[in-house]
């Protein structure tokens, strides 16, 4: 549903249906097309209920951000490989980036 690059990390959202719902977030290094996209695991939590779209998540150099669908927002500054929740309970964010 979303795609950025995080420096030389690609992260990618999936969900498990178009309804929405177990919303993940995954990464793999984006030069080694043959390696499996992992989870996004160090401080996000685990499959959320709705879905993490395209403007939902935002990337700058090795700086990323992403917007759950509870409203959270999560940063991270290596690539997606460590996740901290910047604010909670934001409401119904529609998108997020980076300045």
């Amino acid at each position: 549903r979303a795609v950025v690059v995080a420096d030389d990390t690609v992260l990618l959202s999936a969900q498990a249906g178009p309804q929405g719902g177990n919303a993940t977030l995954h990464r793999r290094p984006l030069d080694d097309p043959e390696r499996p996209f992992v989870p996004c695991a160090g401080g996000l939590p685990d499959g959320l209920p709705g879905g993490i779209d395209t403007h939902m998540i935002s990337a700058w150099d090795e700086d990323a951000a992403v917007v759950l669908p509870n409203g959270d927002l999560y940063v991270s500054r290596d690539a997606g490989y460590a996740w901290r929740r910047l604010v909670g309970s934001l409401g119904d964010v529609r998108a997020v980036t980076i300045l």
